[in-house]
């Protein structure tokens, strides 16, 4: 879902900064909107995916932006604008997703609540042998 909104994120900054740019003539304006939704991004892009992957992907949407002004003098203002939104969109969607959980602290932690659910504790014996579904047998190695 998170990567769904980031993609939107960045999607609105670049066209909506366009729009907004164009129809009232505020380059700052433009650069409010740019800003916003770029910190919005930024924070969904670092908590899913990390900073390795959040820093390079709000350099990218910041480079997308930059690109789209020498693009426009080629191919016209709308359809760079597209373009760079495209490329950034993709580049949000193969990237911005979630990180790979930690496994060690994730066996760890589901051990430690499954304990819990079963009521054992350190030291505590058991008078009869407990049944485990399939679904919550852990093999640690």
């Amino acid at each position: 879902m998170s990567r769904i909104i980031s993609i939107g994120l960045a999607m609105v900054g670049l066209l909506l900064g366009y729009k907004v740019a164009r129809d009232t003539g505020n380059r700052q304006a433009d650069g409010v909107i740019l800003a916003a939704c770029g910190l919005v991004a930024f924070t969904v892009w670092n908590n899913d995916a990390g900073s390795a992957r959040g820093a390079p992907l709000t350099g990218m949407y910041l480079t997308t932006f930059a690109a789209s002004h020498p693009l426009a003098k080629r191919i016209g203002q709308g359809p760079a604008v597209l373009t760079v939104t495209r490329v950034m969109a993709l580049a949000s969607m193969i990237s911005g997703g979630n990180r790979k959980k930690d496994l060690g602290a994730l066996e760890s932690r589901q051990l430690r609540s499954l304990a819990d659910v079963r009521g054992i504790r350190k030291g505590e014996a058991t008078s009869r042998p407990r049944m485990f579904r399939p679904s919550q047998i852990l093999f640690v190695a």
